[in-house]
């Protein structure tokens, strides 16, 4: 009777839309910038959106010695946060939206000071999944073990045929059941399912950037390249004598994906 009811359940959610919350921990190399907050996933019609559960929320910031909001731009939503006395990060809300019947995915990204809207509609995900005999329970749901590589981590996932949505945190998709729990092989990056439910609510999901200009990954690339490298320029023209001799490099080392960006040096 149990089996039964916990199957009547995962059924009415799968079809009539699911709230997942889970616990999302980012371990920077930079301690002092981890994050660890709650997000939502809602995945109603074949259509999904990941938002943090609560908007700017800067207690995300767990490490933090200290923590001063040094400036806020509401147009780009984007906040500026000294972590320590020499640590200033910028935060926004990330977002993801998917529609499964068009294959969209549009997501936001900091660019430099501002935020863009990018088309990440192209991300496939190749699984390995392993046998039945290393599932795990979560949740109340037996989860099978799956592993893929994505821009730099290899990841395993957990997700439950119980529930049948193809569908997953943050932009992780694919799988023949929804995934409830995925980590990085080192440790850089955690996703938990703390909560399933019925969505109550909400109706339906439209896509929260249908009013904002949306730009390609590379196109992406492009502009911050452009961008960085003419503020750098800038900076370096404003440091006189001797101290304005050695280049200046930029690494994108402690990021949660590597898109390509490599090194940015000015001379």
């Amino acid at each position: 009777m149990r089996y039964l009811l916990l199957l009547f359940c995962s059924f009415t959610l799968a079809q009539n839309g699911i709230s997942v919350e889970y616990l999302s921990t980012i371990n920077k190399n930079n301690s002092e910038a981890t994050e660890q907050e709650n997000y939502i996933l809602y995945n109603i019609d074949n259509k999904s959106i990941y938002k943090p559960k609560i908007a700017n929320n800067s207690d995300k910031y767990v490490n933090a010695p200290s923590l001063e909001k040094k400036w806020h731009n509401k147009k780009q939503k984007i906040t500026a946060y000294k972590v320590s006395p020499t640590n200033t990060v910028y935060s926004t809300d990330k977002i993801i939206y998917k529609d499964f019947s068009e294959n969209l995915l549009y997501t936001n990204r900091i660019l430099i000071t501002t935020r863009a809207i990018i088309d990440e509609s192209d991300v496939d995900f190749s699984w390995d999944i392993v046998n039945s005999k290393d599932s795990i329970n979560i949740l109340g749901y037996k989860c099978q073990k799956a592993f893929t590589n994505f821009r730099g981590r290899t990841y395993v996932a957990y997700f439950t045929p119980q529930l049948a949505i193809n569908d997953g945190p943050y932009k992780f998709k694919g799988l023949p059941g929804l995934i409830l729990k995925i980590e990085s092989t080192d440790g850089y990056y955690k996703l938990e399912a703390t909560e399933v439910k019925l969505a109550s609510g909400i109706n339906e999901i439209d896509n929260p950037f249908s009013n904002e200009k949306i730009i390609s990954l590379e196109k992406f690339k492009e502009i911050y390249k452009e961008t960085l490298i003419k503020r750098l320029k800038a900076s370096k023209s404003l440091v006189k004598g001797d101290e304005n001799d050695g280049p200046i490099e930029i690494r994108f080392d402690d990021q949660l994906e590597d898109i390509g960006m490599g090194v940015i040096r000015v001379d």
